[in-house]
This record gives structure tokens, C-alpha cells and sequence, in this order.
């Protein structure tokens, strides 16, 4: 395999993973919108959900998705209410990575 190949290869890895990890906001979004509504009761699902979207969304170029899912996800370890504002701020960030409207950033995010 040379270089272009490897590196090809290499892109189209990434492209799957983060396809997958754009399903899974979507899929995320959905258990949180039911959980507000009071159709679901697990708080600790909508949690353990929060804390890997928060892991994942910086690795994926999306690190203000991943602030925004790592206060909420502290907010609720600790007891506190989210407000609606906040809830609506993430919803919508995710509507708009799963939409493709919030593009990836390129790089290192920490840079």
C-alpha cells in the first residue's frame, strides 16, 4: 500500500466513525427529548449518554458540542436543574451536527 493509499484509506476509517458517532447524536437526542417529556425515568441513561457524547464530539471536531454535553452532564451529576435555554442550546447543536449545518473543526480542536 502506498502513501496515497494508506491515506485514503485512513479518511474513509474516519468518515465511517464519524458517520456512526453522527448517528448516535441523533439517536442521543432523541432519549433526551423523551426523558424532558417525562417518557423515559432513567436519569442515570441520559447521563452515561451526555458523558460519552461529550468524549467523543471533540474527537470528532465538534468541541462545542462537547462543552455544552459535559456541563449538562455535571449539572445533572450534581443534582442542579438545566435550564431550558441550556437544553435547548444543546439540542439544537446536535440537530445541527446530525443535519450536517455545523461543520467538524479541522485539526487538533485544542489548538
Amino acid at each position: 500500500m502506498d502513501e496515497d493509499e494508506a491515506r485514503r484509506s485512513t479518511e474513509q476509517a474516519i468518515a465511517l466513525f464519524r458517520s456512526r458517532f453522527i448517528e448516535r447524536c441523533a439517536n442521543d437526542a432523541e432519549a433526551v427529548r423523551a426523558w424532558r417529556k417525562g417518557r423515559l425515568s432513567d436519569d442515570q441513561d441520559i447521563i452515561s449518554r451526555l458523558h460519552k457524547l461529550a468524549g467523543l464530539a471533540g474527537t470528532f471536531g465538534f468541541p462545542e458540542l462537547g462543552r455544552e454535553a459535559a456541563g449538562i452532564e455535571d449539572a445533572l451529576s450534581d443534582g442542579d436543574e438545566v435550564s431550558d435555554a441550556a437544553w435547548d442550546s444543546f439540542l439544537t447543536r446536535v440537530d445541527d451536527v446530525v443535519s450536517g449545518s455545523e461543520d467538524p473543526v479541522q485539526g487538533n480542536p485544542g489548538e
